[in-house]
C-alpha cells in the first residue's frame, strides 16, 4: 500500500469507497476500491474472491482493467486503471448533448464490452442502455433496485406468462407486488429516435431471454450500419475533473420517507 499516494475520493458505494491514487511504481493514476471486511474469522468473503477471479480474466479496451488486489489490515484493496470520467457522468452532464453518431458509437463500445464479458461467461449486474438512446437528462433511471424495477414495469408493462414464460419459476417471484401496468410503445418513449434504434431497443429490452438479442447479435443490427455511422473520431473529450463536476448528490439520511420515496410513488 506504501507505493500508492492517495489524492482524493472518487465515490462511495455499499461495499466501501473508491479512492484516486498515484501508483509510484508504475508512475500512473489508479483507482483504489477499498472494501471493509466485516467478518475476518471466515477468511475473505467468497463474493470478493469471485469478483477478483472474474476481473482477472478480463482484458479488453472497453472493460476497466484490474491491475492488482491485496488485503490491507481489515480492508481489501482492488486496484483499477483510473478513468477521469465515464459514460454515467457524460449522461448526467446537462452541458453535454450527444449527437446521433456519438450515441451510436457509445452503444457499439458498450455492446462490444458486454459481448466480450459474456463470452467469458461473466454477467454484469446493471446496464443503462435505454438512457443512452433516450438522450434526455430528465429521464429517471432510479437510484435503488426497487425503483429501477418500478420503472421497468412502467415502460415494459407487467410481465405475464406469455411475455415471460419463466416468470413464476424465479426464486423471488411475488415477494414484491406492483400495480398492473400496460406497456408503452418505444415510439412514444423515445420520440426522436431513428427507426433502426427503436427496433434495436425493442429486441434488447424484453423480458423473454430466449427472444432477446445477445450483445454479439445486437452488434450486427442494421442500426450500426446506417447513417450516421459510429466513429471514434466523434467522441467528446471531457476535462480531467469532469467526474467531480457531475458527482451525484449525497442522500440526506434525515430526509422524511415521504420525500425520499417521492419518485418511486410517482412511478407506481
Amino acid at each position: 500500500m506504501d507505493k500508492y499516494i492517495i489524492n482524493g475520493q472518487i465515490g462511495e458505494g455499499a461495499q466501501g469507497i473508491v479512492l484516486k491514487a498515484h501508483d509510484s511504481s508504475r508512475d500512473q493514476e489508479v483507482a483504489l476500491k477499498k472494501i471493509l471486511i466485516k467478518k475476518i474469522e471466515g477468511g475473505l468473503p467468497t463474493s470478493i474472491i469471485r469478483e477478483v477471479k472474474s476481473l482477472q480474466q478480463l482484458k479488453h479496451p472497453y472493460v476497466v482493467e484490474l491491475l492488482d488486489a491485496f488485503p490491507n489490515g481489515l480492508d481489501f484493496i482492488m486496484v483499477f486503471e483510473y478513468m477521469p470520467t465515464g459514460l454515467w457522468e457524460v449522461l448526467r452532464d446537462f452541458e453535454i448533448s450527444l449527437t446521433l453518431a456519438q450515441i451510436k458509437t457509445y452503444m457499439k463500445m458498450l455492446l462490444e464490452g458486454i459481448a466480450y464479458v459474456h463470452g467469458k461467461n461473466i454477467m454484469h449486474r446493471q446496464m443503462y442502455v435505454i438512457r443512452i438512446f433516450y438522450n434526455v437528462k430528465e429521464f429517471h433511471i432510479g437510484e435503488t433496485d426497487i425503483e429501477q424495477l418500478a420503472i421497468v414495469l412502467k415502460y415494459l408493462g407487467s410481465p405475464t406468462s406469455e411475455s415471460w414464460p419463466e416468470l413464476t419459476s424465479l426464486p423471488d417471484y411475488n415477494k414484491i407486488t406492483f400495480p398492473y401496468h400496460k406497456s408503452t410503445s418505444w415510439e412514444n418513449i423515445i420520440q426522436d429516435a431513428q427507426p433502426e434504434a427503436i427496433d434495436l431497443i425493442r429486441q434488447i429490452l424484453i423480458y423473454n431471454s430466449s427472444k432477446r438479442l445477445t450483445a454479439e447479435q445486437a452488434l450486427c443490427h442494421t442500426y450500426f450500419y446506417s447513417k450516421p455511422y459510429p466513429s471514434m473520431k466523434t467522441l467528446i473529450k471531457p476535462p480531467s475533473d469532469h467526474r467531480l463536476r457531475v458527482k451525484s448528490k449525497e442522500i440526506n439520511p434525515n430526509v422524511q420517507p415521504s420525500t425520499l420515496f417521492e419518485n418511486l410513488l410517482s412511478i407506481v
